[in-house]
């Protein structure tokens, strides 16, 4: 008996649920176009909470008043950003449905309100970026790009901001996407001056500039050609990639760029920094030693090879290299510490020896020969770093070195003077 009553008793719950999510729908609609905030907040709230049950077709409805409402509290500065992000992708949503219900109701509105929703995050994240808030601007211009997936510059802006708040990760998943895309960022912008404000105004199309010249608000029309950054996007990612410790696959991309910009010095640079933060010294003095060819006049190269002879303990071919760029550079501070730093280095290892003699008179001779040594080392560094003090007369690195030799020369005044600036500079 009860069984009979069954079918139409599901049917009218089905009805009375099918109206609610209706009425729900006009509720929102008419709170979204009558704006108050808590209002639309609360059918917003309601028809969310009766929708998951409902047909595609009212899904779909949903979604764009969805879109709508939370394009309405963006524009009423109510959580502006992420309510814009938000309304994308509900109205992404919507698209998505109605593609594969084989309909499109609310498709051109929605492609139109993303666009909207697209614009108003970049404006946003330009007012973002004045304020100094880039880690918002960031995000807001990567979702800008992901509306508009053409539009490939927001997204190598949102890497760029990625970048300046050191948020790594984000900022190498960015610049991948972008290497991937092949991204070189060359354009032609286009510039007209407003007769009225004498304000140059930038337009996106010569087209559009042109048709402000012809109705003549505007005049002195120029164009201005964007260089590639291809080569950029490359740099920053391999660089990256080594700051995160990932320095194998960085000179790998490093590597790659090379091919491509043969003739970019900074990628030669950028791959013998990789081989030297591998503790790879032969291949990074190789590295460099291919720049320095090329360009036989860079001191900064002729000075790295030093170091990288240091480092391979090599101080007769260091010394080589650091007097070559004191030739190429006479005020290059560094090659003259360096070179002081040698013989200071080499007189330590005479003290130690001194230390380690006994009392014999032959160990007293054998002393009294490696102090002349030692003395003779420290004098032939004093002059390196008198030289360098020439060029920086309050380094503290130099003038605290010397502080070390004056008083084994017996230089007491010397000593005195020059602790007495350290003083001086360190109060500053």
């Amino acid at each position: 008996m009860k069984s009979r009553y069954i079918i139409p008793a599901f049917a009218l719950m089905l009805s009375l649920s099918t109206m609610a999510q209706k009425d729900q729908l006009k509720a929102l609609e008419k709170a979204t176009k009558n704006y108050e905030t808590t209002a639309v907040k609360n059918a917003l709230a309601a028809a969310e909470a009766v929708i998951a049950s409902a047909p595609d077709a009212e899904k779909a409805h949903f979604y764009f008043l969805k879109g709508n409402a939370l394009l309405e509290l963006s524009n009423h500065n109510v959580e502006s950003g992420n309510n814009l992000i938000l309304a994308a992708k509900s109205y992404q949503d919507l698209i998505a449905l109605e593609k594969s219900m084989g309909k499109s109701k609310y498709t051109s509105q929605a492609e139109a309100s993303l666009a909207t929703v697209r614009d108003n995050l970049v404006n946003s994240a330009i007012a973002d970026n004045k304020a100094d808030k880039y880690k918002e601007g960031t995000e807001k211009l990567y979702q800008a790009y992901r509306i508009s997936p053409k539009d490939t510059v927001y997204l190598y802006y949102a890497a760029n901001g990625a970048i300046r708040t050191k948020d790594y990760d984000t900022a190498i998943e960015y610049l991948k996407q972008l290497k991937d895309l092949n991204y070189t960022g060359k354009a032609t912008e286009y510039f007209a001056t407003d007769k009225a404000t004498k304000a140059e105004t930038s337009f996106g199309t010569k087209a559009e500039r042109d048709l402000y010249i012809k109705a003549g608000t505007h005049e002195k029309p120029r164009e201005e050609k964007v260089p590639s950054v291809r080569g950029e996007v490359y740099r920053n990612y391999s660089i990256l990639l080594a700051e995160k410790g990932q320095v194998d696959k960085a000179l790998l991309e490093i590597q790659a760029a090379r091919k491509l910009y043969p003739n970019d010095m900074d990628f030669v640079l950028i791959e013998a920094d990789f081989y030297s933060r591998k503790g790879d010294v032969e291949n990074y003095v190789r590295i460099i030693k291919e720049a320095s060819d090329k360009n036989p006049k860079d001191a900064d190269l002729v000075y790295n090879l030093g170091v990288a002879y240091t480092k391979m303990n090599n101080e007769v071919e260091a010394t080589k290299y650091f007097k070559k760029t004191i030739e190429m550079k006479p005020d290059y501070v560094n090659a003259y510490i360096n070179l002081a730093n040698f013989k200071i280095d080499e007189q330590s290892r005479i003290f130690e020896e001194m230390n380690s003699l006994g009392n014999s008179s032959a160990e007293n001779k054998k002393y009294n020969e490696l102090m002349d040594k030692k003395n003779k080392l420290l004098e032939e560094a004093l002059p390196y770093l008198e030289t360098a003090l020439t060029y920086k007369p309050n380094n503290l690195d130099i003038l605290t070195l010397m502080t070390q030799i004056y008083p084994t020369l017996g230089m007491d005044d010397k000593y005195k003077e020059t602790k007495a600036k350290i003083e001086s500079i360190k109060a500053q």
